[in-house]
């Protein structure tokens, strides 16, 4: 009946949402200006020592300009399509932070993702539902506010500084949600990487293409082969 209804949809600009859905995207939209208010302190000290350690890697001018921005922005966007370099600069970025002294946490949405990412960006990854401590369907949108509250208590924020998430386009509205959710303000970094038309998320929500599409974000896009 319409008081049913009214508890399951949310109407907003005209449009009917999911009380889940319309939770999981307002949540992201509100983690996401808690993050960006935190600009990244980036030294003319560390830019050229950057600069110096990218000058022996076979990254092409694009792809080192993408490293600098990457480096210098609180959250920021890798994309391009397949054969443009987009491992081989997160692992100079990787590399870079590792030179800077920061510390890296990495992860993709599958194990063959992370293994891959692991193997050529030569750091730790894991898995997104290990990283964030989900079990299998944790990041559906049912209970969102009581897995919210539970969250808050058992769940601590990431300790990284740079926290890399390869293979985006497979990140449902829900999981990033809780990647979000699980971000300090003013202390990690944060870079997705991606290609927005390969492997699409199996969950509601086409996130890696309204991260891009929202202007927000920096994003680096590599097209060169």
């Amino acid at each position: 009946d319409e008081g049913v209804t009214r508890k399951l949809l949310v109407e907003e600009y005209d449009n009917l949402y999911a009380i889940s859905l319309h939770r999981a995207e307002k949540g992201v939209a509100d983690n996401l200006v808690r993050l960006l208010a935190h600009p990244v302190q980036f030294s003319n000290t560390a830019k050229q020592m950057v600069q110096k350690k990218l000058a022996t890697t076979p990254l092409d001018a694009d792809q080192q300009a993408g490293v600098l921005t990457m480096l210098s922005s609180r959250i920021c966007i890798l994309t391009g399509g397949p054969g443009v370099g987009k491992t081989t600069t997160f692992k100079e970025v990787a590399a870079a932070c590792k030179l800077l002294g920061k510390s890296i946490l990495a992860c993709a949405p599958t194990g063959k993702a992370a293994k891959r990412l692991a193997q050529v960006a030569g750091v730790p990854t894991s898995t997104m539902h290990k990283t964030l401590n989900l079990h299998s369907g944790d990041d559906e949108g049912a209970d969102v506010d009581a897995r919210d509250a539970l969250a808050s208590v058992k769940r601590e924020f990431l300790r990284a500084d740079a926290i890399f998430i390869d293979e985006s386009s497979m990140n449902d509205i829900f999981l990033l949600r809780h990647l979000l959710h699980r971000i300090k303000s003013g202390t990690s970094q944060v870079f997705f990487g991606g290609d927005v038309d390969q492997l699409p998320s199996i969950g509601p929500g086409e996130t890696f293409r309204d991260l891009i599409g929202s202007g927000a974000i920096p994003v680096v896009q590599l097209n060169t082969v």
